[in-house]
């Protein structure tokens, strides 16, 4: 598999964060890490979405963005 432009994707990376999900789904301890980080996703689209649409649509846009 070759990496997109930019070298952005790497696949050993890819592969870790995948295997860490993977085990984090099974493991009622593990899923305190799995909160932290949907925080932040969250966090980090709303911060990208802020300067693309008015601020008082963000945060209905980042909710709408989760399953």
């Amino acid at each position: 598999m070759e990496a997109p432009a930019g070298d952005q994707f790497q696949l050993a990376m890819a592969t870790a964060w995948f295997a860490l999900w993977a085990a984090l789904r099974g493991n009622g301890e593990m899923m305190r890490f799995q909160a932290i980080y949907e925080r932040r996703l969250a966090s980090n689209i709303a911060h990208c979405l802020g300067s693309l649409i008015p601020e008082d649509q963000v945060e209905f846009a980042v909710n709408a963005s989760w399953p």
